[in-house]
């Protein structure tokens, strides 16, 4: 009982941390949007596009770090969890390598059925992992369904947020100077997801 209770409230504390990170994150997302007399400048709407591939690789992280450090005990369980990380990693990927090489090609994408399908993959494959967590762990930890919200619910709102991502990027890309072009690839390289042995976690 004891170490259960040392346990919930190691989870307790993690997710403080995690609310405020998401709290900060949707503040500063949606903060250019609630003043009605002024229009975020091109550089603002590129950071809000990364604000929110950030957030989805935070998010996803996070709960990998939880099924590592308290689903080893179940083996069905974590083997499951990590399946659908790596799935959902490698459609993130993806999308981020898919952009970057339309970007490099000068080839439109952010409009074309093919970046919509890529898109709808990973965030179907991200709505598929953290769902499992919260039911298979963080419910059964804490003891509370829901203790951790996303941002993001839905995937059509996923779907919608990362469309206009894409955009963003692409019109961006377009704009800047070619010796700043490289910069902006390696934003996007750096919202990659981590292989799931990189993320801490476990004893």
């Amino acid at each position: 009982m004891k170490q259960t209770g040392r346990y919930t409230g190691k989870i307790r504390a993690y997710f403080k941390t995690i609310h405020v990170f998401i709290f900060l994150s949707l503040f500063l997302a949606v903060a250019p949007l609630c003043n009605g007399d002024s229009k975020a400048s091109p550089s603002e709407a590129k950071e809000d596009a990364f604000l929110v591939l950030g957030r989805e690789q935070s998010l996803a992280e996070s709960y990998a770090y939880m099924l590592n450090e308290f689903g080893k005990n179940d083996l069905n369980t974590y083997a499951r969890g990590i399946e659908l990380y790596v799935a959902a990693r490698a459609e993130f990927n993806g999308l981020i390598e898919y952009m970057k090489t339309k970007l490099i090609k000068a080839e439109p994408f952010n409009t074309s059925s093919d970046f919509q399908e890529i898109i709808k993959k990973a965030v179907d494959s991200r709505i598929s992992f953290t769902a499992f967590i919260k039911e298979e762990i963080l419910s059964k930890h804490v003891g509370e369904k829901g203790v951790v919200t996303d941002i993001i619910k839905s995937a059509g709102e996923l779907i919608t947020a990362i469309t206009g991502v894409g955009k963003t990027v692409w019109l961006e890309y377009r704009a800047v100077k070619d010796s700043q072009k490289k910069e902006l690839l390696d934003q996007l390289n750096a919202l990659k997801w981590k292989e799931f042995h990189q993320i801490g976690g476990g004893k």
